[in-house]
């Protein structure tokens, strides 16, 4: 019985509407029973709970009545039946009774055994945390033991209402009082659950993000730097109507990294380039705004305004994530110079001159002049990926002009003349060192 049933049920009354007279007179009966019945709030089928006959109610209560009355009609409705049926399919009534509601319908279901499954379950679970309201979500929800697994892949990665945060607090409520180990989450299930904390995060429910707390196990910091370049710092546009997105809090940035193990090299560079886009879009947002302004102002539609200072506003973000990169620095040790000089020329090109103080004020000592001049070859002329690397250069040559040769100087001058690259740099060189013009 069960899911089996009603599927073998389906397709004896789609057979039934494909033939004249015979649909007529079923659909009738179907019609006469819907304006008969009444609705079962208790909705609890006759003993021993499971049969065909509850298979039955469930189909005929799903069919819409202007299906029934529809099909009903000889000929026209059976050639639109089989027209359906053929570009459609069968519906699947628990996922359409989830999506309206229909808590009869969900709780015949469940007493009929269409949730013995564990993958079926696992289906209607995820599409009731969407679709549904808290009362056919807890129907479900309590209807049987669900896994570790099952249950994170239920949290929704979207947080749109009320609804939607009340069972994900549900879902939080269920996990803790199993008490699952959070060490046995595989990367992927690591994944789903930072991803469901930065949703809370980004539709300001706090409360709701800080649980998560207690589920996250600690992991790489690659899974978070993603979290952290774009939602430590967030720039309201004026010209959308959306509601500004929330960011972390200092006490939830504490805790992610409490929680992440210190980063590589190469996740660090990661959390770096990410930052760098997060920062060149919201420059990008930023003259958007001006422009737009400006038009508006041009039309007629509005007054002048003052425009917001995008150094300003970018300096903001970089100093937010320079406490972070405080943090970091912390637990972060980089023991061959090599490595050293990859970060520095990396952090040069992107123009992150707010990073590269914090690391030269804990590494400049270990730099060798050698080391130096290899941090500045590694420079990248300005184009698109690295638009701002004539500062990183600039700012990183006046700091490190005092340790290096006249030599150095020189072979530095002659690098970057041999790449191609622009007078920007190479008379930025000669201009300190005049002998080189």
């Amino acid at each position: 019985m069960g899911e089996a049933t009603l599927r073998t049920i389906q397709k004896i009354d789609a057979v039934l509407d494909c033939i004249p007279v015979v649909s007529t007179l079923t659909n009738a009966a179907q019609l006469l029973y819907k304006a008969a019945r009444k609705v079962d709030d208790t909705a609890n089928p006759v003993a021993p709970g499971r049969g065909w006959k509850t298979d039955l109610k469930i189909h005929v209560i799903s069919k819409p009545s202007w299906e029934c009355r529809f099909c009903a009609i000889p000929f026209a409705g059976n050639l639109t039946s089989l027209i359906m049926r053929i570009r459609e399919g069968l519906k699947d009534h628990l996922i359409s009774a989830v999506c309206r509601n229909n808590t009869e319908v969900v709780k015949l279901a469940i007493a009929n055994g269409h949730l013995d499954n564990p993958e079926r379950a696992r289906r209607i679970l995820g599409q009731t945390v969407y679709s549904s309201n808290f009362e056919t979500f807890n129907l479900i929800f309590n209807s049987r033991d669900w896994t570790q697994s099952a249950v994170i892949a239920a949290l929704p990665w979207a947080v749109l209402d009320d609804a939607q945060e009340r069972n994900i607090n549900r879902i939080l409520d269920y996990y803790r009082d199993k008490k699952f180990d959070n060490l046995t989450l595989t990367d992927r299930e690591i994944g789903n659950l930072i991803e469901v904390f930065a949703s809370c995060v980004r539709a300001q429910r706090s409360d709701t993000a800080d649980r998560f707390f207690d589920v996250i196990p600690q992991c790489k910091f690659g899974k978070c730097s993603e979290l952290l370049s774009n939602s430590v710092f967030e720039y309201k546009k004026c010209y959308t109507t959306a509601r500004p997105k929330g960011v972390l809090s200092a006490w939830q940035i504490q805790g992610i990294l409490t929680f992440f193990e210190s980063p590589t090299n190469e996740e660090f560079q990661k959390y770096c380039e990410q930052v760098h886009s997060k920062a060149i879009r919201i420059k990008s947002d930023i003259q958007t705004d001006i422009s737009a302004d400006k038009q508006c102002v041009a039309r007629g539609f509005s007054s002048a305004k003052i425009s917001p200072d995008a150094d300003k506003i970018v300096s903001d973000f970089y100093t937010a994530h320079s406490r972070i990169l405080e943090t970091l620095l912390a637990h972060t040790k980089y023991e061959e110079n090599d490595t050293l000089i990859e970060t520095l020329s990396s952090l040069s090109n992107y123009g992150q001159i707010y990073f590269l103080e914090l690391f030269l004020k804990k590494y400049e000592e270990r730099l060798s002049s050698e080391d130096k001049l290899k941090v500045l070859k590694g420079t990248h002329e300005a184009k698109y990926k690295y638009p701002n690397s004539i500062d990183g250069f600039k700012f990183l040559f006046q700091r490190f002009e005092s340790s290096l040769s006249g030599d150095q100087c020189l072979a530095l001058y002659k690098h970057f003349t041999r790449l191609g690259m622009s007078a920007e740099y190479t008379g930025f060189i000669s201009g300190k060192r005049p002998v080189f013009s």
